[in-house]
Formats: structure tokens, C-alpha cells, sequence
């Protein structure tokens, strides 16, 4: 999980997306490939298949690589970072449940 986790961060996976004024953070963590993005609730919650079955269901993991990488990426201060106004907030969360649902 360690190794997967790095990669994440390596390749820029991680993103801190951040309102303004308000300050409120965002994290998400694109899966393998860009392919999936997940929302990242730090050292709570994953959006992710995996977070569900082995945090959840099975409890065989305390987390999944994504909250990993978030937290690795956060210590070492590498991350994508967005902002974006307050008021845009609504449209920019329709689009990544949007994109959630459709992968």
C-alpha cells in the first residue's frame, strides 16, 4: 500500500482543491491511470471501492493507498493545488459526483 501510495504522489494524483474566502479543502486522489477520482476525507474516509470493501466491511486495513497518498502528499508538501471561489463550489462538486457516477 506504502508503494502505491508514493506513486500516487509521485505522479501528481493528489489534489488540494481549495475555496475561497471560505478556506474549506477539498482532497481528491485520481486512481491508477488518471482513470477514477475519489474524495478524500483525511483520516476518515475514501470514496474509493476498496476504502468500502477492506476498511469498512472486511476491516483488514485501517485505510486505502488514496487517504495514504493524501497524507504523504500533505507532510511533503507536494500536491496539485486549486482554487476556486466559494460561489463555484456547487458546479465543480455536480461535476466530480457526476464523473464519479459515469466511471
Amino acid at each position: 500500500m506504502e508503494k502505491e501510495a508514493l506513486k500516487a504522489v509521485v505522479e501528481g494524483r493528489v489534489i488540494k482543491v481549495v475555496f475561497e474566502p471560505s478556506g474549506e479543502v477539498l482532497w481528491l486522489v485520481y486512481g491508477r491511470k488518471f482513470k477514477n477520482l475519489y474524495i478524500v476525507i483525511p483520516g476518515l474516509y475514501c470514496s474509493c471501492k476498496g476504502f468500502t470493501m477492506n476498511v469498512i466491511l472486511r476491516r483488514i486495513s485501517k485505510y486505502c493507498y488514496h487517504i495514504r497518498a493524501r497524507d504523504i502528499a500533505e507532510e511533503k508538501g507536494v500536491y496539485v493545488e486549486r482554487r476556486l471561489k466559494d460561489r463555484d463550489k456547487p458546479a465543480f462538486l455536480r461535476k466530480i459526483f457526476s464523473k464519479m457516477l459515469t466511471t
